[in-house]
């Protein structure tokens, strides 16, 4: 599942890509711009939205079918990022950033159900989020005076704390299927790296030495 904008008009519109078949398939159309996605329950993607035009900029996340239909608005107005849905199928959640010029960052991680017309709830201060396999955590990013360190919080906003004491700036988490490790993005040495660490918070260490790494997903 993955974002272009070749074969759209210049717009970015999402696709997905059959690993087995090698087969192709654009599953949005613009002129509205569709940014980010995943994989929901039910055989259903859930995905970010932008109007470009400066009279009616608005921004979205919603819901539907993979092969098409009617969709299901789930947030409006506001452009929430990072999408990510919890294995159970039950909740999504996301984070939306703050205006600019802030000396610290002090965006907010969402929670909300998949129906239309969920209660929207902020569960923590920080940046990209993502369940743990059973939907017990949420693993996240959040600003501090030393970096970017990686966070956990139940989906309820309970039991907030850091995911062992390392001194690694941490960015883009995203969780092994079995939920025993994190992986992430560090710049320690000048370069976007992915390191791994076990999920007691223990053993980083690096995965990648070459090149530049983004957006990793398990």
């Amino acid at each position: 599942l993955y974002n272009s904008a070749h074969g759209s008009g210049g717009t970015p519109q999402l696709y997905e890509f059959d690993t087995q078949s090698g087969e192709v398939r654009r599953l949005t159309r613009g002129p509205v711009y569709h940014l980010e996605a995943d994989y929901a329950s039910e055989n259903r993607v859930l995905f970010t939205w932008l109007n470009p035009e400066p009279s009616a900029s608005r921004g979205g996340l919603k819901i539907r079918a993979l092969g098409g239909g009617p969709s299901v608005a789930l947030r409006e107005i506001e452009l929430p990022l990072g999408p990510r849905w919890s294995s159970q199928g039950d909740q999504v959640t996301y984070f939306l950033t703050e205006p600019r010029g802030r000396q610290k960052d002090d965006s907010k991680i969402v929670v909300q159900g998949l129906d239309a017309g969920s209660e929207p709830r902020v569960v923590a201060r920080g940046r990209e989020p993502v369940f743990t396999p059973d939907g017990q955590w949420i693993i996240y990013t959040s600003q501090t005076a030393s970096g970017w360190r990686l966070r956990r919080v139940r989906p309820d906003g309970a039991a907030r704390s850091g995911l062992g004491k390392s001194h690694l700036d941490a960015r883009w988490p995203t969780v092994s299927p079995d939920g025993r490790h994190v992986a992430y993005i560090s710049n320690a040495d000048g370069i976007d790296r992915l390191y791994l660490r076990r999920m007691d918070g223990s053993g980083d260490r690096i995965l990648l030495t070459t090149g530049s790494v983004a957006f990793p997903v398990w």
